[in-house]
């Protein structure tokens, strides 16, 4: 009776308490799954390459250039380092203003770029460069140009990489300001961070207009200076003054 008691025990304790083998199924069940992942990415490796390289952002031509530039395709997906490859687009093709490279498995990269928009061409000495809307100079500017131009009348670093984007902002802003409301296209605009912008007249008038600050009350103030002299040679509004000089 005993016996048939303890038995009756070891058997309702039994179902709650798997043994040896039981524990190790239950742990190694969680793992099976992993060896089989690894022979189908091993088995499937050499099959993910490169198949295409989509560029997006930027112009047919400048997209085809850095598809050869990359040479992704055929190459392995996981055999290629991307913030190197960003970083060395950026440094060949200085039209590019940042790049993003993607893997889309199995077998595709993508390359989202956004292109710099030129907004000026800055002239200095005898070479004219595009500017885009941060200030960033960039490459030599076509003669064709039709873009708001810029002279560097001195006081900065020639070898600057950059303009002030106030500056730049300023510049373009005069561009359209003044045929707008003086009815006059400038024949030249100059600026230095030292004497700031002065514009030149097809006519040969000169305004000199001083920094960037406080440009549209003297421009306000240009305004009502011509049309009590309208052949005034020279228009200095700079240091909050103002004087003609010649008429």
């Amino acid at each position: 009776m005993a016996d048939r008691a303890r038995l009756g025990r070891v058997r309702r304790r039994g179902p709650g308490r798997p043994g040896p083998v039981g524990r190790a199924w239950r742990l190694g069940r969680w793992f099976l799954p992993i060896p089989v992942v690894v022979v189908a990415v091993v088995a499937l490796y050499p099959r993910w390459v490169v198949a295409a390289v989509e560029v997006d952002g930027l112009n047919p031509a400048l997209a085809s250039q850095v598809r050869s530039a990359l040479s992704l395709e055929g190459r392995p997906m996981l055999d290629f380092d991307r913030p190197y490859l960003e970083t060395a687009l950026l440094a060949r093709f200085p039209d590019i203003k940042s790049v993003r490279i993607t893997r889309v498995l199995p077998n595709r990269v993508r390359v989202e770029a956004e292109e710099r928009k030129p907004v000026l061409v800055w002239q200095r000495g005898t070479q004219s460069f595009l500017v885009d809307e941060d200030g960033f100079i960039y490459r030599p500017a076509p003669a064709s140009s039709t873009l708001p131009r810029l002279v560097d009348a001195g006081g900065g670093d020639p070898a600057a990489a950059r303009l002030d984007p106030a500056a730049v902002r300023t510049a373009v802003w005069l561009w359209q300001v003044l045929p707008a409301e003086f009815g006059v296209t400038p024949a030249r605009v100059e600026y230095s961070a030292v004497t700031g912008f002065v514009v030149t007249t097809p006519a040969g008038q000169v305004w000199r207009l001083g920094q960037g600050e406080g440009l549209e009350e003297r421009v306000a103030v240009l305004r009502e200076v011509l049309a009590r002299e309208p052949g005034a040679r020279v228009v200095d509004l700079r240091g909050g003054r103002f004087g003609i000089l010649g008429r």
